[in-house]
């Protein structure tokens, strides 16, 4: 899975892969800057924060 890109012009081709800084998501395990935003579900991403407030009426 791809967390982040850049694209840069230029004439040549550069594939860099590394660990992302971005914290994983609890429930959909995928690295998002959104985790943590969320003091209802703090462990999960934007994504994930809206099904779980539509699925489960608190």
């Amino acid at each position: 899975m791809i967390a982040e890109y850049e694209i840069e012009d230029s004439d040549k081709v550069e594939v860099v892969a590394r660990k992302t800084s971005l914290p994983k998501c609890a429930r959909c395990w995928i690295h998002h800057s959104s985790v943590g935003s969320f003091s209802k579900h703090p462990g999960v991403c934007e994504k994930c924060f809206r099904v779980l407030e539509e699925t489960y009426d608190y």
